[in-house]
């Protein structure tokens, strides 16, 4: 048997905080912020995630602060998103142990939006349809009124999906701002 002495090194861990606001500096409460761990590949100039279950994420709050406080030590890709905004760029933050990283601040620009109404063809406003368009969603009020928020600019698909009726898809582009859409929905089956 081997004798000598067991060194034991703990790392103490770090806290990250800071800010999410839009682009006029208001706080937004509820947005999402993440720290996904990032390594460097043997002969890579890249950090690449980590990846499984070691990203840590938390919510804002209403003032627009969120507090990460049991960071392990080391390098981390950091991204905040809203529904009703752009997602951020993502920044690459070292975390150093024992140390609180304070500002760590991000801005997020105002997403577009797509309002309109749901109607059929016969000129008939529908409530209830979900309007798709990416990620983002809504669902139209009583009188065939939607609005969905958070859409970056682009070329989208729309989906506007009702529960007896065909469902329809339009490709458009969707600029910054406000942009409108009807959604006119024609009566019969679907066929896939």
């Amino acid at each position: 048997p081997r004798s000598g002495n067991l060194v034991v090194r703990l790392e103490t861990a770090a806290t990250v905080a800071g800010s999410v606001l839009d682009s006029e500096g208001q706080p937004i409460p509820g947005a999402s912020v993440t720290l996904d761990p990032q390594v460097l590949e043997q002969g890579s100039l890249e950090p690449t995630s980590v990846g499984g279950d070691d990203y840590q994420s938390t919510l804002t709050d209403a003032d627009g602060s969120y507090l990460f406080d049991m960071v392990t030590p080391g390098s981390y890709r950091a991204t905040a998103d809203s529904r009703v905004h752009q997602p951020s760029e993502a920044s690459t933050l070292e975390v150093r142990a024992k140390t609180r990283h304070d500002a760590v601040d991000f801005v997020l620009d105002d997403g577009a939006e797509l309002t309109g109404l749901t109607l059929t063809e016969d000129d008939e406003l529908l409530s209830g349809v979900r309007v798709v368009v990416g990620s983002a969603s809504a669902i139209s009020a009583s009188r065939g009124r939607y609005r969905v928020r958070g859409i970056p600019p682009g070329d989208h698909l729309v989906e506007g999906r009702h529960e007896t009726l065909p469902a329809v898809r339009e490709e458009i582009r969707i600029e910054a701002g406000e942009n409108s859409r009807e959604l006119v929905f024609p009566y019969g089956l679907e066929v896939e």
